[in-house]
């Protein structure tokens, strides 16, 4: 695009110029021959045929970069394509995982192992109730020894 833009001003004046050497063609056209015009109408021919092959030449560049910038959005969106499956993957196995060990919690919690904790401090709780009771024994026979010596 910038070379067009920059040959815009000389094609301006080969457009000019064709149009100077029309008019030339035009006043020159009843005094001279056929064979004359002809060959000045190829010589005004000329610059605009070597515009149109440039033209088309840009033309044909500007094809091949459109097609190349397609294929590369084509290729990022297969990508991003490819990215966004994966994604969704792993935020399935991640729920998955999460549920595994939510259940895998929750079986703990009911099996034995789980629940030793609570056997512990029952436990704990037995012991110091067999303790009082062993102190409570023990100081009803002292009275009762006691009693039985000031008999």
């Amino acid at each position: 695009l910038e070379r067009v833009a920059s040959d815009a001003p000389a094609f301006q004046r080969a457009l000019n110029e064709c149009d100077e050497r029309i008019a030339a063609l035009a006043a020159d056209d009843e005094s001279d021959g056929d064979e004359a015009a002809m060959a000045s109408a190829r010589d005004i021919m000329q610059p605009l045929e070597d515009a149109l092959a440039e033209g088309r030449a840009l033309c044909t560049s500007c094809a091949t970069a459109k097609a190349l910038a397609t294929a590369t959005v084509y290729r990022q969106v297969r990508a991003v394509s490819a990215l966004q499956v994966r994604i969704r993957d792993l935020r399935k196995r991640h729920v998955a995982y999460r549920e595994a060990v939510s259940s895998a919690r929750s079986s703990l919690r009911a099996s034995a192992l789980g629940r030793l904790p609570k056997m512990l401090a029952g436990y704990v709780d037995s012991l110091a109730e067999a303790r009082r009771r062993s102190a409570v024994e023990a100081s009803w026979r002292a009275e009762g020894e006691r009693f039985l010596e000031r008999m």
